[in-house]
């Protein structure tokens, strides 16, 4: 709740699910001085990213999903993954991430990729079939395919998180903290 001290509630309210930099607050003058009375509430300290992994993917025909903390991301109506994004919010360092896509195979490794770098293709029309995914931290990831989700496995950057050579369609990713 936010309110202004004796001097009676000024837009006072409660703000949930705040995802985003918010400033909250008043500026008035009182006694020929001039106060600021507010917060910020910091993109970073959202309980929702803390200490978690998150995702966006590129979906055929769809185009990007909005982004997901520790939880999947799936398509709803059976659309390849072209791509992915991965960001951290504790520290956690993405290392590497390894991706294998249809008629091309495995792509250059993404080292330390950014949370702008776009890991797969985009405008080509070919899935996603695999990935390997090396974290500073303990992490497990899996794919979704049309008839269900693989087994976990260990973000070490050597256990493969999908199929090669098997020609199936990615719908979903999901990678968590351990």
């Amino acid at each position: 709740l936010l309110s202004e001290s004796n001097y009676g509630d000024y837009g006072a309210g409660y703000f949930r699910n705040v995802e985003r930099d918010f400033a909250i607050g008043s500026r008035r003058p009182y006694d020929n001085n001039v106060r600021l009375i507010g917060f910020l509430i910091h993109n970073d300290l959202n309980p929702k990213k803390q200490g978690k992994i998150g995702i966006k993917a590129h979906f055929q025909d769809f185009g990007w999903s909005s982004e997901v903390w520790d939880e999947c991301i799936e398509s709803n109506n059976g659309k390849r993954v072209e791509a992915i994004q991965l960001f951290t919010s504790d520290g956690t360092v993405i290392e590497s991430v390894d991706v294998h896509i249809q008629n091309k195979g495995w792509l250059p490794s993404y080292k330390y990729p950014s949370a702008n770098t776009i890991m797969g293709t985009v405008g080509q029309s070919l899935r996603l079939e695999a990935l390997k995914i090396k974290t500073s931290k303990p992490c497990k990831a899996r794919v979704k395919f049309e008839n269900g989700w693989s087994a976990y496995a260990d973000c070490d950057g050597k256990s493969l998180i999908g199929t090669v050579g098997q020609s199936k369609k990615v719908v979903g990713v999901e990678i968590l903290r351990k």
